[in-house]
């Protein structure tokens, strides 16, 4: 089962100074500008720009848990959402296609996993990778960006 924590651990990294998403300055199109001049955040997220890496494993564990649910393709949300200990904890769910303004990122078995643009600068550079362990296994977003997270497993701050 894909829920919001079920199976969901959180990995933490390096710090990393604060951003923000803001649209570009002239440009009417969706894709996001994330971070602010002089706040040593690199870049751009582009639409097209891989936000997050699937590993075959998790793209696998997508694709088993989809057809256990019956669904005829397998594409899975991420989102951050507000909440928990340490401000924010990630919520995963099936999708049936993505939004306008969603980052499509295609994984091994032609699964999909889709990441709206006001999670992007969150989870950017993150690996969601899958650990078959007995205890503490599942789907696992391994987070550079994240620098604490709580003891119950399920939050994180960034």
């Amino acid at each position: 089962m894909v829920g919001r924590n079920p199976g969901v651990e959180r990995s933490g990294g390096r710090s990393t100074p604060p951003h923000a998403v803001r649209e570009r300055e002239g440009d009417s199109s969706s894709s996001p500008v994330v971070g602010d001049a002089g706040s040593g955040y690199p870049g751009n997220v582009e639409k097209t720009t891989t936000v997050i890496t699937v590993t075959d494993r998790a793209a696998g564990k997508i694709r088993q848990l989809a057809a256990r649910e019956q669904r005829a393709d397998p594409v899975l949300r991420v989102r951050v959402v507000a909440g928990g200990c340490s401000g924010f904890s990630y919520e995963l769910s099936f999708a049936d296609a993505p939004a306008d303004d969603d980052h499509v990122i295609d994984a091994a078995d032609g699964v999909r996993v889709l990441v709206d643009r006001r999670s992007a600068p969150i989870v950017e550079g993150s690996t969601l990778e899958f650990n078959d362990a007995l205890l503490g296994g599942g789907l696992k977003m391994v987070n550079p960006r994240a620098t604490h997270e709580c003891a119950c497993g399920d939050s994180f701050s960034v």
